[in-house]
């Protein structure tokens, strides 16, 4: 009898060892391969930051940063102290002079271009408006935010007691590169798909053994389409803005909307509310040498030409003040890192534009 538990016991051992090897060892190896195969960022070696020794640096920081879910909000960044970024525990980026939420004089609002990836913190936009005007200016852009996450924070800081004296939404590059795509809709975040798949469950409650053996299955897939090279999925993004007139038509309504909602709440505080809408790659007359792949990407292009023409009709329509820095960043030299961030000289120009409305 003890001869035959103990090898039930070996057995189911050696079960658990083999279970546990299947479960682990696909990630694992998913892992060892991402890690073997990163490159540094390009953008550092871009000629935006020839003389900038602390641009490796930077870019190796904002790829480590990471994002925790927030309710209406959508997420926020996870707290990061780094050499050229800070991220504190409520998940804003922080420059030296900012103070305290509840303290600063001008709140600015936006997606990543605010957040600011490509720059250290004190040369962050809210960090160059402070700058230029003076007055602590707190930062709370946000990767891939659209307007309306920015209206449900600024109801949140609100509550939270702050009164700044000004408000400002820097907002358009996210409403299109986000909204545009052909999987969302007018109303959607940037992580709807995923937060919906990620909630729904892989068999909605039906095999918890599927539950169990899912990631390993998912970093087997995965693991084997990049082992197998490029294929159809690594295209780039599928956008319809410029095919579907009600859609870019809602999207334009949104952002209009969001902006006369946020206007109303701030005035009410007693404060004053500035609407930017922001340039890109695509506005203007830009220096895009440095950037080919940008500069010929025809189909992003004609989302841009699409929505912020419809965006720039209703806002007339409506007689809903706001100022255009469409061709705010017009140079010869090299700007732009991608289709909407910037290097440091591009925040100057945007800021010290923004400080002067502000006056």
């Amino acid at each position: 009898m003890k001869v035959g538990l103990r090898t039930a016991l070996v057995n189911l051992a050696v079960l658990l060892v083999l279970l546990g090897l299947i479960i682990l060892t696909p990630p694992a190896i998913l892992d060892g391969y991402k890690a073997a195969t990163a490159r540094p960022d390009a953008r550092a070696a871009l000629p935006n930051y020839q003389g900038m020794a602390w641009a490796g640096k930077h870019f190796e920081e904002f790829n480590a940063q990471r994002t925790i879910y927030a309710d209406f909000i959508g997420w926020r960044r996870a707290p990061f102290a780094g050499d050229t970024i800070t991220v504190d525990s409520q998940g804003y980026r922080r420059h030296q002079g900012s103070g305290e939420p509840e303290g600063a004089a001008v709140w600015i609002f936006g997606g990543s271009t605010v957040w600011g990836p490509g720059v250290r913190d004190e040369m962050t936009l809210p960090a160059t408006i402070q700058a230029s005007s003076g007055r602590p200016t707190f930062n709370f852009g946000e990767s891939a935010y659209t307007a309306h996450q920015s209206y449900n924070l600024l109801i949140k800081r609100y509550l939270a007691g702050g009164r700044p004296q000004q408000v400002v939404f820097y907002d358009g590059a996210n409403e299109v590169v986000i909204k545009c795509r052909a999987e969302l809709g007018f109303f959607s975040a940037a992580q709807e798909v995923t937060i919906r798949e990620r909630l729904r469950g892989v068999s909605d409650g039906a095999s918890m053994t599927l539950e169990v053996f899912w990631p390993a299955l998912q970093a087997l897939r995965r693991l084997s389409q990049k082992l197998a090279g490029p294929t159809t999925a690594d295209s780039p993004a599928t956008f319809d803005c410029h095919t579907n007139e009600l859609k870019r038509q809602r999207i334009a309504a949104a952002l209009v909307l969001d902006w006369q909602l946020a206007r109303q709440l701030v005035e009410s505080r007693g404060g004053r509310f500035l609407a930017v809408l922001q340039p890109v790659a695509f506005t203007g007359q830009p220096a895009l040498g440095h950037l080919p792949g940008v500069r010929s990407d025809a189909l992003l292009r004609a989302q841009y030409d699409a929505v912020y023409g419809e965006i720039i009709k209703q806002l007339s329509d409506a007689a809903v003040p706001y100022a255009d820095l469409r061709t705010a960043l017009d140079s010869n030299g090299p700007l732009y890192i991608d289709f909407a961030h910037v290097s440091p000289p591009g925040n100057q120009i945007v800021g010290q534009r923004i400080a002067d409305l502000l006056k």
